[in-house]
């Protein structure tokens, strides 16, 4: 195992949603999801986030959404969250779910996986720090 894979395992600090967990949606169910307009909440770490992330998703970490779930989007809206591996995902799709997002899916597998799918992401901007 990689340090970068075993650093992840740590971070998600769980096993990714069991194939059969009926809230969990595939690669390509998530995609077919992406293109339907469903809201990504991309809940990693910022560091994470930085590194790139599913374009047009939203930021917020496993943990602000634990204590705080209130998301700026109607309590029907579909909404997919993700993460690295799956876990993140999972717990925070339950947080937004026992608060009254009835449409609440976990990405089964992780960011990686979107990447090298082909699907789209993007990156923050990042500034030059030698301009000014």
């Amino acid at each position: 195992m990689s340090i970068l894979h075993w650093t992840r395992s740590l971070i998600d600090g769980a096993k990714a949603p069991p194939a059969d967990d009926p809230t969990a949606v595939s690669l390509a169910g998530a995609y077919r999801a992406y293109r339907a307009g469903a809201r990504f909440v991309d809940v990693r770490q910022t560091f994470e986030w930085r590194d790139g992330h599913i374009a047009g998703s939203v930021h917020r970490p496993v943990d602000q959404i634990v204590s705080d779930p209130r998301l700026t989007v109607t309590a029907d809206a579909l909404i997919v969250t993700y993460c690295a591996a799956g876990a993140r995902a999972a717990r925070a799709a339950a947080a937004l779910r026992a608060n009254g997002y009835a449409r609440v899916r976990a990405l089964a597998v992780g960011y990686g996986d979107w990447r090298r799918a082909g699907y789209p992401v993007e990156r923050p901007e990042r500034r030059d720090p030698s301009a000014r």
